[in-house]
């Protein structure tokens, strides 16, 4: 009979802890990525809501209430007899946010709400514009020595 060849234990465990340890070294780097993903995605979906709600108030002339509850991390678009959730990610800390009445022409008051993330400093100012309701999303980063870039 051949003997057939095979990795020995002491070969599998060598892979296997080169894999273990490659984990290791490119968790932190994929978890915030992850995280950084999280924000945009975030972003994004805001602002889908946001337009939705300005469309619905020009064309059904339904007023849209926004606000943040703070004890649930969560900013919820309301209108009669329905409503919408969008959860704020864990690495943004809401800094301020007052709430928003988007009228049932679509216009909203001027103001400026307050995002900080955890993850890089960044300070996201939220500008809602005068007018009909846009608004613009700025992001401050923090340099080395703690000063604003952008």
């Amino acid at each position: 009979m051949r003997r057939q060849q095979a990795f020995t234990l002491l070969e599998m465990l060598i892979v296997l802890g080169i894999v273990v340890l490659t984990l290791l070294i490119s968790w932190p780097s994929m978890h915030r990525a992850v995280q950084k993903n999280a924000e945009r995605q975030f972003w994004q979906i805001f602002r889908q809501a946001w337009q939705a709600a300005q469309v619905r108030s020009k064309t059904s002339q339904e007023s849209t209430r926004v606000v943040y509850l703070r004890h649930r991390n969560l900013i919820v678009f309301s209108w009669p007899n329905d409503s919408e959730q969008i959860r704020v990610p864990e690495t943004l800390f809401v800094k301020r946010f007052n709430d928003i009445e988007m009228k049932k022409t679509g216009y909203v008051s001027p103001q400026t709400e307050e995002f900080i993330s955890t993850l890089d400093g960044t300070d996201y100012q939220m500008r809602i514009q005068l007018a009909w309701g846009s608004y613009h999303v700025q992001a401050i980063q923090k340099g080395p020595a703690g000063n604003h870039t952008r």
